[in-house]
C-alpha cells in the first residue's frame, strides 16, 4: 500500500526462507522431521488477482478457521474484493507493472544497487541464502 515500500520485499524474502528452513528442520538438530504443527497455505497468484473473494475467503478460513462464522469470513472477504475493484477501477498498478527493460539496463541496475554501500551486503547475503536453499 502508499507508504510501504517493496524494496523491502527482498529482505523479507530472506527472512521467510530463513523461517521456512527452520518449520521443515525444526530446532531439534538430531531430527530432520518436518514438525507435524506447521499448516502453510500456498495459493497461484494468477487465481489471487482473478478470483479475488474466493481467495480471499481460503485466506480467512485458513487464518481463523472455526473461530469465526462463516458470515463474517464472507464480510472480510467482500471487503477484501471491493478494495481490490477499487484499486483496478483506479487503474492502481504497481510501480514496475507494464514497463520494460534492456537486460542491459536490469543488469546495470543489479551491478548498481549490489555496489551501494548499504545495499551491497544484504544483497549479497539474501542471494547466498536463496542460492544454497535452491541447490538443496
Amino acid at each position: 500500500g502508499p507508504g510501504r515500500s517493496a524494496g523491502a520485499d527482498i529482505i523479507r524474502m530472506g527472512n521467510n526462507i530463513r523461517k521456512l528452513n527452520e518449520l521443515v528442520v525444526g530446532n531439534n538438530v538430531e531430527s530432520e522431521k518436518p514438525s507435524d504443527n506447521i499448516q502453510v497455505l500456498t495459493m497461484d497468484m494468477t487465481h489471487w488477482i482473478s478470483n479475488p473473494f474466493d481467495s480471499a475467503i481460503k485466506v480467512v478460513d485458513f487464518v481463523y478457521g472455526n473461530s469465526i462464522s462463516s458470515l463474517e469470513k464472507r464480510k472480510l472477504a467482500i471487503k477484501y474484493q471491493e478494495s481490490f475493484n477499487e484499486k483496478v477501477a483506479d487503474n492502481s498498478q504497481h510501480i514496475t507493472t507494464g514497463k520494460s527493460y534492456s537486460r542491459e539496463d536490469k543488469a546495470a541496475l543489479v551491478e548498481m544497487l549490489k555496489g551501494d554501500e548499504a545495499l551491497g551486503p544484504i544483497l549479497d547475503e539474501v542471494e547466498k541464502l536463496v542460492n544454497e536453499t535452491m541447490a538443496k
